[in-house]
Protein backbone atom coordinates (compact mmCIF):
# COMPACT_ATOMS: atom_id res chain seq x y z
CA UNK A 1 0.00 0.00 0.00
CA UNK A 2 0.61 3.35 -0.86
CA UNK A 3 0.89 6.12 2.13
CA UNK A 4 -1.04 9.29 2.13
CA UNK A 5 1.59 11.65 0.26
CA UNK A 6 2.33 9.01 -2.46
CA UNK A 7 0.18 10.65 -4.60
CA UNK A 8 1.59 14.32 -3.93
CA UNK A 9 4.95 12.81 -4.42
CA UNK A 10 3.72 11.39 -7.88
CA UNK A 11 2.42 14.34 -9.23
CA UNK A 12 5.63 16.63 -7.92
CA UNK A 13 7.89 14.00 -9.83
CA UNK A 14 5.78 14.36 -13.04
CA UNK A 15 6.00 18.09 -13.03
CA UNK A 16 9.40 17.85 -12.65
CA UNK A 17 9.64 15.14 -15.45
CA UNK A 18 8.17 17.78 -17.96
CA UNK A 19 11.11 19.95 -17.20
CA UNK A 20 13.81 16.89 -18.35
CA UNK A 21 14.13 15.70 -14.75
CA UNK A 22 14.81 12.03 -14.82
CA UNK A 23 13.91 9.60 -11.97
CA UNK A 24 18.03 9.33 -11.73
CA UNK A 25 17.58 13.44 -10.50
CA UNK A 26 14.65 12.15 -8.56
CA UNK A 27 16.99 9.63 -6.28
CA UNK A 28 18.98 12.57 -5.25
CA UNK A 29 16.30 14.44 -3.67
CA UNK A 30 14.82 11.66 -1.99
CA UNK A 31 18.17 11.08 -0.43
CA UNK A 32 17.89 14.36 0.76
CA UNK A 33 14.77 14.25 2.54
CA UNK A 34 16.16 11.14 3.90
CA UNK A 35 19.07 12.54 5.54
CA UNK A 36 17.11 15.75 6.48
CA UNK A 37 14.10 13.70 8.36
CA UNK A 38 16.68 11.71 10.25
CA UNK A 39 18.78 14.27 11.52
CA UNK A 40 14.79 16.02 12.88
CA UNK A 41 14.71 12.53 13.98
CA UNK A 42 18.03 12.89 16.07
CA UNK A 43 16.41 15.91 17.52
CA UNK A 44 13.50 15.07 18.97
CA UNK A 45 14.24 12.13 19.89
CA UNK A 46 14.24 12.95 23.82
CA UNK A 47 10.97 13.65 23.16
CA UNK A 48 10.01 11.04 22.05
CA UNK A 49 11.85 8.99 25.20
CA UNK A 50 10.13 11.15 27.63
CA UNK A 51 7.24 9.06 29.54
CA UNK A 52 5.03 12.30 30.65
CA UNK A 53 1.42 12.60 28.76
CA UNK A 54 2.06 14.03 25.74
CA UNK A 55 5.50 13.97 24.75
CA UNK A 56 4.82 12.30 21.53
CA UNK A 57 2.56 14.74 20.19
CA UNK A 58 5.13 17.64 21.51
CA UNK A 59 7.75 15.25 19.66
CA UNK A 60 5.46 15.37 16.39
CA UNK A 61 4.80 19.31 16.21
CA UNK A 62 8.50 19.76 17.24
CA UNK A 63 9.41 17.95 14.01
CA UNK A 64 6.64 19.42 11.91
CA UNK A 65 7.93 23.07 12.71
CA UNK A 66 11.58 22.03 12.44
CA UNK A 67 10.66 20.65 9.26
CA UNK A 68 9.20 23.52 8.18
CA UNK A 69 11.66 26.04 9.14
CA UNK A 70 14.26 23.58 7.38
CA UNK A 71 12.39 23.73 4.30
CA UNK A 72 12.14 27.63 4.29
CA UNK A 73 16.10 27.64 4.67
CA UNK A 74 16.62 25.10 1.62
CA UNK A 75 14.42 27.18 -0.56
CA UNK A 76 16.14 30.61 1.20
CA UNK A 77 19.84 28.43 0.02
CA UNK A 78 18.37 27.25 -3.33
CA UNK A 79 17.84 30.96 -4.22
CA UNK A 80 20.56 32.40 -2.76
CA UNK A 81 22.53 29.95 -5.49
CA UNK A 82 20.25 30.71 -8.48
CA UNK A 83 21.65 34.22 -7.70
CA UNK A 84 24.71 33.81 -7.76
CA UNK A 85 24.51 31.57 -11.05
CA UNK A 86 22.89 34.34 -12.67
CA UNK A 87 19.33 32.44 -12.71
CA UNK A 88 18.15 34.33 -10.21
Amino acid sequence: QYGPDALSVAQLAQTLGEFGVQARHLRVIKAAAERETSLIEQIVAPLQRQRSAGAAERAGQTAREIAAVSMRLHAALVDAELGEAGLA
